[in-house]
């Protein structure tokens, strides 16, 4: 395990993670906005209107409504993801043959799939509890709002409505990932924690396209100096456009059955991805299974494109910062040698 629990695994991991901090920082009130006027096309017209209205409305906080647990999820998934993915290519490169520090495309491409899978099996129940954790923080912002608009404000309020704010912020206090997987634990059990994992390791093709086409653009890149952040930004668009475009159906059948789950009695299309897919083809073509590309494009691709940017130039930064680190202990070591 030598390969995988490496220096070198762990620095690509502390890259990966914040690349996609930042990226999901950035872009979080665009997507916050575009999901308000999705629900209510009449209450928000457009974009602009959108943000003027939150902003009005709720403040620069309101934008970010729902971050909280998003970026626990995605900042673990994606420690984990790329720690395994670059420990796994070593692994793979000396056990099909390579010489040491080669890879090549099979061991890149067995790598994503071990990684991604892996990773899906470990973090699946954060993602069903990052659902329930932002549902929770929706409805603690609307139930507190009500409070306190029909209350007259707590400094007004009487002392009977001030107790039911402070039962209600209690009963509706900050979930978080970590707090949602432990009540579905408890309310539903050890297995109701990884339902739907057969559907979801569907779409570890993604990241398993995603990587290999980024790593193979990386490989055929005329300079061989650090990747600049330009660069990385536009192989990640290409990247992830890639492998949304070919990936896309999974994600329009998967949609169809998280819907359907929890139903008493399921029809036979709504019974495993390949049935789902058979019929979404048979109803409505090709068209069918690309329905919704293009927001969707806007969406991945972006904050690929951004995620990237940001990875490869952390990682340099603890890349310098290490080797700087490891120059100056061995500095140290041999001056203590001479005295001693």
């Amino acid at each position: 395990m030598s390969g995988v629990l490496s220096r070198n695994s762990l620095e690509h991991a502390v890259a990966g993670s914040a690349g996609t901090c930042l990226a999901s920082l950035l872009l979080f009130p665009l997507d916050r906005v575009k999901t308000l006027i999705q629900l209510d096309p009449a209450a928000y017209p457009g974009l602009l209107a959108a943000f003027l209205k939150v902003l009005q409305a709720e403040g620069p906080r309101g934008l970010y409504k729902g971050c909280g647990p998003m970026l626990q999820t995605v900042s673990i998934s994606n420690f984990l993801y790329f720690f395994l993915f670059e420990g796994l290519k070593d692994r793979l490169a000396i056990a099909f043959g390579q010489p040491e520090g080669s890879r090549g495309p099979y061991e890149t491409l067995a790598a994503s799939a071990l990684a991604g899978s892996l990773n899906m099996v470990v973090t699946e129940p954060l993602w069903r509890a990052c659902i329930v954790a932002q549902a929770h923080e929706q409805k603690r912002s609307a139930s507190s709002t009500s409070l306190l608009t029909d209350g007259g404000g707590v400094s007004g309020g009487s002392s009977g409505s001030r107790a039911g704010i402070s039962r209600s912020a209690a009963q509706l206090a900050p979930l978080g990932v970590f707090g949602a997987v432990a009540g579905m634990w408890a309310k539903e059990g050890t297995s109701a924690l990884w339902r739907g994992l057969g559907s979801s390791l569907w779409l570890v093709t993604n990241p398993v396209i995603q990587f290999f086409a980024y790593d193979m653009l990386k490989a055929i890149r005329l300079r061989s100096t650090d990747v600049s952040a330009a660069e990385a930004f536009l192989m990640g668009a290409l990247a992830k456009a890639l492998a949304t475009v070919l990936t896309f159906p999974l994600q329009v059948a998967q949609s169809r059955l998280r819907a359907a789950r929890g139903q008493a009695s399921l029809p036979p299309e709504l019974r495993g991805m390949v049935v789902c897919l058979q019929s979404v083809y048979r109803k409505n073509g090709v068209a069918g299974l690309y329905f919704g590309l293009v927001p969707k494009l806007l969406q991945t691709v972006t904050t690929a494109a951004f995620m990237f940017a940001f990875y490869e130039k952390i990682h340099v930064v603890i890349q310098r910062a290490t080797r700087n680190g490891f120059l100056q202990r061995a500095r140290q070591r041999s001056k203590l040698a001479q005295y001693s």
